[in-house]
């Protein structure tokens, strides 16, 4: 059994289908892009995958501009997307240009807001200018996340396969939608809440845990409703589909979706033979470090103590636990591999549930 370290799961996906993202790649559209991009690939010379980043701020453009504007994966549109294409108000902030957004926000006084007319473009106008659709979006634009979700409803049905976005628990009036807007929207398109990154205020007195203010959520494609709605596309696309959605389930280390998708893919023609069992012997190796402590002496009270000490070592903490805790998906120094995979896995509480209410668990083969 050996420690799993960083970069050793995602290329091994990728060196198995390696062809696939060279004739396929993977597309990230990074919405609201100032500071870093966001993408699952090396930003560089990649040919499997590319980033379309949108920046409608100038001063945030124009840093993005000098730092990845020689990048050969990425391309940068100093635009805002919207819910609608043409010209569109932006809210400026003098100071804080991350802030700056479709919404404007009280954040600061009246007199460091300026509005200009920058031009709007929409997910599905992206998408009708030949521009390659997305197969994960990444959303962070101060309150409109709704707003660019509508204006995408056709590439969000037949292309989107994960969304990574900011969201807000409560909005005053006119300041953006609620995180339950979002969520009821991207249910009832076939996506499903996997993950909570929470953000709270900092409170001085008392306790250190205010009122919970928003955070950043994960939604990942079903993929039985994926094949629904796509019944008509060709098995090749699929199969390129399938293999996306797998890529966004490893790269979060949700090996238990990971594996639900191999067999579904199995199931349908999209993966052959060969490349489920290679790819689900592999997956079936890795577990949790918890796991493996399961009989540890005291394991319950050394816990106890542990959690305890990181609630006091991070007094600035805006979250209700230590941060380890409160990151998108499952933490990748905690996991290990076995040297042998079982011959099979079962699953709790399986995607397939959302369709067959009394299905429990699944039991995947991976031998």
């Amino acid at each position: 059994m050996r420690r799993v370290v960083s970069n050793d799961i995602d290329p091994f996906v990728h060196q198995v289908l390696h062809q696939d993202f060279l004739s396929s790649p993977f597309i990230t559209y990074d919405v609201g892009a100032a500071g870093q991009l966001f993408s699952f690939f090396p930003l560089g010379e990649d040919a499997r995958s590319h980033v379309m980043a949108f920046e409608p701020t100038p001063v945030s453009f124009a840093r993005l501009k000098s730092r990845y504007g020689s990048v050969r994966n990425v391309s940068l549109f100093e635009n805002a997307v919207a819910d609608k294409a043409g010209p569109v108000t932006l809210n400026v902030h003098r100071e804080a240009p991350t802030v700056s957004g479709l919404v404007k926000h009280t954040y600061g006084d009246d007199r460091d807001w300026t509005e200009a007319l920058v031009e709007g473009v929409t997910l599905d106008g992206i998408a009708a200018q030949e521009v390659k659709p997305p197969d994960f979006l990444k959303l962070d634009t101060e309150g409109s996340e709704l707003q660019i979700l509508r204006g995408g409803e056709s590439v969000l049905e037949a292309e989107v396969l994960g969304i990574y976005s900011e969201f807000h628990f409560w909005k005053a009036d006119g300041q953006g939608a609620r995180f339950s807007e979002i969520d009821e929207f991207l249910t009832a398109r076939g996506f499903a809440l996997f993950d909570l990154q929470l953000e709270r205020g900092l409170s001085t007195v008392g306790g250190k845990k205010s009122r919970l203010n928003g955070g950043n959520a994960l939604f990942i494609r079903d993929i039985y409703d994926l094949f629904e709605r796509n019944s008509e596309i060709t098995l090749s696309t699929m199969r390129q589909k399938v293999i996306k959605l797998l890529t966004i389930a490893v790269h979060y280390f949700y090996f238990d979706y990971a594996l639900e998708i191999i067999n579904v893919g199995e199931s349908e023609g999209a993966l052959e033979k060969d490349e489920a069992r290679i790819l689900s012997q592999e997956l079936g190796k890795v577990t949790d470090v918890a796991h493996v402590l399961e009989r540890l002496p005291l394991r319950h009270r050394l816990g106890a103590l542990f959690d305890f000490l990181s609630w006091c070592c991070y007094p600035e903490a805006r979250k209700s636990w230590p941060p380890m805790h409160n990151n998108i998906g499952n933490r990748r120094s905690a996991l290990v591999r076995r040297r042998k995979a079982s011959t099979a896995v079962v699953l709790h509480d399986p995607m397939r549930r959302r369709h067959e209410e009394t299905c429990e668990q699944l039991e995947v083969r991976i031998s």
